[in-house]
């Protein structure tokens, strides 16, 4: 799985998500890898109850140490759990923050629909996929993941749209 591709690099970011500690020195490069639809997803898939609190520890840190170009993803991972910790103020605000970078940011806009309409986050908790399914539903790994980070870092000449590609999605 996407997971057990990373070996050791993967295993101390999970250490640290773990043991609730910040991740200081990585932060930028995170930041930068979020930017990834797919690494985005698969940080969201690790979020659960054991993990909650090292998950808000890490996203709120990352949400305000980050440049604004690169806050969405940290901040809409940091209202996706405070959502499901019960902390729609919280939430609310990570989203606010997220949107107030990209308005089109569909993670933020879709959990902002979600606590508007006061559904609950049990929902997302049942119908989130696993980090297999997302291997499954996404494929092998392809160029056009990479140009949203491609268009943040100013790269001239994104990989354009084809088949297999979805280049709407943020």
């Amino acid at each position: 799985t996407f997971r057990n591709d990373h070996g050791e690099e993967g295993q101390r970011v999970l250490t640290l998500l773990g043991s609730g500690e910040t991740l200081s020195l990585c932060a930028e490069r995170l930041g930068l890898d979020l930017a990834v639809i797919r690494v985005r997803d698969e940080a969201w898939t690790l979020i659960d109850d054991d993990t909650i609190a090292a998950h808000l520890a890490l996203w709120r840190d990352l949400t305000t140490r980050l440049e604004p170009p690169f806050t969405p993803p940290a901040a809409s991972l940091l209202g996706v759990t405070a959502w499901r910790n019960g902390d729609c103020t919280l939430a609310n605000i990570a989203i606010d923050r997220a949107l107030a970078v990209d308005p089109g940011y569909t993670m933020a806009r879709l959990l902002l629909e979600g606590l508007r309409n006061l559904v609950s986050p049990d929902v997302l908790r049942s119908g989130m996929p696993t980090s297999e399914d997302l291997d499954r539903q996404m494929g092998r790994p392809i160029a056009a993941w990479l140009d949203p980070l491609r268009a943040l870092v100013g790269d001239p000449d994104p990989v354009r749209p084809g088949p297999g590609r979805d280049a709407g999605a943020r």
